[in-house]
């Protein structure tokens, strides 16, 4: 299962790429963005419009951790 978030910038209506992942329950997919500068340059850019992130209780954000 699969989180979809759709931003057109670094900010989402005041919220940020990390406050929506950690709110939708894609915990571990924020921590891994945070966890890398060059991961999070790439996140933060303007290329990047949808994010799709493992949900917390994925089997994929278990071989996340």
């Amino acid at each position: 299962i699969f989180l979809s978030v759709v931003a057109f910038s670094i900010v989402v209506r005041g919220t940020s790429l990390i406050d929506v992942l950690n709110q939708s329950g894609a915990s571990q997919f924020a921590a891994l963005i945070t966890s890398d500068p060059n991961i999070s340059a790439i996140y933060f850019s303007s290329s990047v419009q949808t994010v799709f992130a493992p949900i917390d209780s994925s089997l994929l954000s278990r071989k996340l951790k």
